[in-house]
C-alpha cells in the first residue's frame, strides 16, 4: 500500500514536498475565537484489481501561518487511454500545490477571503480545463479528471467540486457527504426521476456530467461552513466508496478512532482492501483531514 503523503506513484503528483507537519500541532487562537489544536492528515491510494495504471492523483498539506495552521487536501481521478488520465490528474494536482505555497499566504486574512479564494480556484480550473482540452484536441484523444479539495482555514473549510469524487465531513455519530455527484444518475436522483437504488444498478452510473478537460467550460460546486467540535474531512475516488458501506465508513474515521497518522493509514489501508476483495476494478485513493478544536 502506498502512503500518498510522502510518495509519487508513477507520474502523479502526491508527495507533500517536505511540507506535512507533525500530527500534533501547538494551540494557536484565530479569527472568530475559534482554536485549532491539531490537525492530522493520511493519504493512501492504491490501483487496485485492473487497471494497469493509477490515474488517481492526491496531496495533502499543512502550513503554519500569522492566521494559525491551514491544511489543504485534494484529490483528482484521472480519465483517458494509456498514461493520459494520469497527465490530467497530476496538472491539476500541480496547479493547486503552486497555489498553495504561492497564493494562499497572500489570500488569508483578506476581508472577502472566501471570495477571493473561489475566484483563484474558479481560475485554476479555467487554466487547466484550456490546457488539457487544447492537449487532447491536438492529438486527436479525450482525458480529463474530477477534482475534489478542501482548505480549512480560520475554523472555517472551503470546498471545490468537479466530477464523481466525493467530500465528507465524519463526526463520532455521522457521516455526511457535503460534495454533490456531477453524474447522470445523480442528477436523475436529485430530480426525481430515479431511486437511489436504480441508480447503483444503473449502467450509466458513471457518466460525468462534466470534467476537467472534456469541454470548453467547467463549473464548478463551492461550498463554505464553520468547522465543528471534532470533525475529519475524508476526500475520496469513487473507487474507493462503491463496495464500502457508510456504516464501515464511519467506523473507520469517526474522530475519536482517529488517534493518530498510522491508525488513519491503517483503517484507509483496510478499507482499500475491502474495496479490492469485494471486485472492485478502478483505482482507490482516499485522504483524511482530521480537525480538533
Amino acid at each position: 500500500m502506498w502512503d500518498v503523503v510522502n510518495h509519487k506513484i508513477r507520474k502523479c503528483v502526491f508527495v507533500c514536498r517536505g511540507e506535512q507537519r507533525s500530527p500534533v500541532m501547538e494551540r494557536m487562537r484565530i479569527k472568530k475565537g475559534v482554536t485549532i489544536l491539531a490537525y492530522l492528515v493520511s493519504a493512501r491510494s492504491n490501483r487496485g484489481n485492473v487497471k494497469e495504471n493509477n490515474q488517481d492523483a492526491c496531496t495533502v498539506k499543512t502550513a503554519s501561518t500569522a492566521l494559525g495552521e491551514v491544511a489543504f487536501g485534494l484529490i483528482c481521478d484521472g480519465m483517458g487511454g494509456l498514461s493520459e488520465g494520469e497527465t490530467a490528474s497530476a496538472t491539476v494536482i500541480s496547479a493547486f500545490s503552486d497555489w498553495f505555497y504561492n497564493a494562499l499566504p497572500f489570500q488569508l486574512g483578506a476581508d472577502n477571503f472566501s471570495g477571493q479564494l473561489f475566484s483563484s480556484w474558479n481560475n485554476i480550473i479555467d487554466i487547466c480545463n484550456k490546457k488539457l482540452h487544447t492537449y487532447g484536441e491536438s492529438r486527436g484523444i479525450k482525458l480529463g479528471t474530477t477534482c475534489c479539495g478542501v482548505l480549512v482555514a480560520q475554523g472555517r473549510y472551503y470546498v471545490i467540486n468537479i466530477g464523481d469524487s466525493r467530500l465528507y465531513a465524519v463526526t463520532n455519530k455521522s457521516l455526511s457527504q457535503l460534495t454533490e455527484d456531477q453524474t447522470f444518475v445523480a442528477r436523475e436522483v436529485r430530480e426525481g426521476r430515479m431511486t437511489p437504488e436504480q441508480a447503483e444498478q444503473d449502467p450509466r452510473k458513471s457518466v460525468l456530467l462534466q470534467c476537467i478537460g472534456a469541454s470548453n467550460s467547467v463549473t464548478p460546486q463551492f461550498i463554505e461552513g464553520a468547522v465543528t467540535q471534532d470533525t475529519a474531512f475524508l476526500l475520496c475516488s469513487d473507487g474507493f466508496r462503491h463496495l464500502v458501506s457508510d456504516k464501515e465508513l464511519l467506523r473507520s474515521y469517526a474522530p475519536k478512532v482517529l488517534k493518530d497518522k498510522e491508525t488513519a493509514d491503517r483503517n484507509s489501508d483496510e478499507l482499500i482492501r475491502l474495496n479490492m476483495e469485494r471486485g472492485e476494478s478502478d483505482n482507490i485513493t482516499a485522504a483524511v483531514i482530521k480537525v480538533t478544536i
